[in-house]
């Protein structure tokens, strides 16, 4: 099953409820109360390089201001509006995206977000896998654009949504490839926007995460045998990944992404067996590296979801904060 996991303030004390809301998001977006009582529902999936949250908010203020200068999140954000209203604010003025509309936002940015009984789909996507579609994010912060131009872009979202918890977790790129094409349509029309350089480049950047994705478990996988099954050399390898960290760290990544999205979703696996799965050395080379990654061992960590509830916050917010990763 694709990584999920979901949240609703149904039920608990509405300040109560709005602590664990705003401790859920805390990492990526400072959240205050807004205006009348506050409710939250949020059911949230992880594809390969983007995020989808379908929300009900109400109540309450989003912002990022100082923080997108300390949390390194450079990523684009859509919201496409099912129902109700979405106020966005910047220190240059404001606008309100309502049902049909979808609002674009760069996270490198400030922005404020108050919706008001709103129902909407957000997705946020890596800056490396949309620009070769749109050009560069930077323009598109604060765009508003409305129907029909919305209309497949928002189909599109509404069915990943209602058919995430039937599509196989397997590290596809082709639905963030379809998506960035949308968002590009939405944006340009029919217009290409990105460059046949952009878009080679994004297609080598495939080819290397599908090599990774299915060789995972092979101790053998190395720079010749990713370059080889990219069309590429071994230089032009290393001079795709510079700006990412490089080809070991690339692997690393996506090795320890795996054994905690396996943690995430109840596996049975021992650690010995998913450090062999992932293409570890051994279950300690995988320890030590995972609570380098993530401040603790997989032991403790698999102790602390296996004792969470599945609509905890802490649950929910522990989970996505290990998703942003995938973005980068």
């Amino acid at each position: 099953m694709r990584d999920h996991f979901a949240y609703s303030s149904e039920g608990r004390p509405e300040g109560q409820a709005f602590e664990e809301y705003a401790h859920l998001y805390s990492h990526g977006s400072d959240v205050t109360r807004g205006d009348g009582p506050f409710h939250a529902r949020v059911r949230a999936w992880r594809h390969h390089g983007f995020i989808l949250f379908d929300r009900f908010m109400t109540g309450l203020v989003h912002s990022r201001d100082a923080r997108v200068t300390t949390d390194g999140y450079a990523h684009l954000v859509a919201h496409a509006m099912l129902e109700g209203e979405l106020d966005w604010s910047e220190p240059d003025g404001g606008k309100t995206a309502r049902a049909g509309d979808i609002l674009f936002m760069d996270t490198t940015q400030p922005s404020r977000t108050m919706p008001r009984e709103a129902h909407l789909l957000t997705v946020s996507i890596g800056r490396h896998l949309v620009e070769p579609a749109t050009g560069p994010v930077g323009p598109l912060h604060g765009r508003l654009v409305s129907p029909p131009a919305t209309l497949l872009l928002t189909d599109f979202l509404v069915s990943l949504a209602h058919r995430a918890p039937m599509l196989p977790d397997d590290g596809s790129p082709v639905y963030s490839r379809v998506l960035a094409e949308l968002i590009s349509a939405v944006l340009f029309g029919d217009a290409a926007s990105g460059s046949a350089a952009r878009r080679l480049h994004a297609a080598r950047l495939d080819a290397v995460e599908r090599c990774i994705a299915s060789s995972l478990g092979d101790r053998r996988l190395s720079a010749e045998t990713i370059a080889a099954a990219a069309g590429l050399s071994r230089s032009g390898l290393y001079r795709l990944l510079q700006d990412r960290g490089g080809v070991a760290r690339l692997i690393r990544t996506r090795r320890l992404q795996a054994v905690r999205s396996a943690i995430d979703n109840g596996t049975e696996a021992t650690l010995a067996e998913l450090a062999h799965a992932c293409g570890f050395a051994s279950e300690s080379h995988m320890s030590r590296q995972f609570h380098e990654a993530f401040g603790c061992p997989p032991g403790a960590y698999r102790r602390m979801v296996q004792g969470l509830a599945d609509d905890d916050a802490l649950k929910g917010y522990r989970r996505w904060q290990g998703w942003m990763g995938t973005l980068r």
